[in-house]
């Protein structure tokens, strides 16, 4: 499962344009979803609406949690930016060893 009982978790897919939301998982449920079976949700704070604009547990599956990454995580944003070019230098401007 993404979620933990207490996380905050934000919602990446929806039928019902409820992405980007922001929510509470409050309990672990299991709910029969239409064409989906029985699937592992979460009551939330707030509670989002499905299609049929009905209160419903969000399935794990849709969402993600917003947590600490903990001591040991690696800032790998850096990584997704182009290649910088560095500033050429004419080493006559410089004034080392004069």
């Amino acid at each position: 499962m993404n979620c933990k009982p207490g996380d905050l978790a934000v919602v990446v897919s929806s039928a019902a344009g409820n992405e980007g939301k922001i929510v509470k998982c409050l309990q672990h449920v299991r709910h029969p979803f239409i064409d989906a079976g029985v699937l592992d949700a979460w009551l939330t704070e707030p509670m989002l609406r499905n299609v049929l604009g009905k209160q419903v547990p969000s399935p794990d599956f849709r969402l993600r949690p917003i947590r600490d990454p903990g001591d040991d995580a690696v800032d790998e944003s850096k990584a997704w930016l182009p290649p910088v070019p560095l500033p050429i230098i004419d080493p006559e401007l410089l004034e080392v060893g004069k």
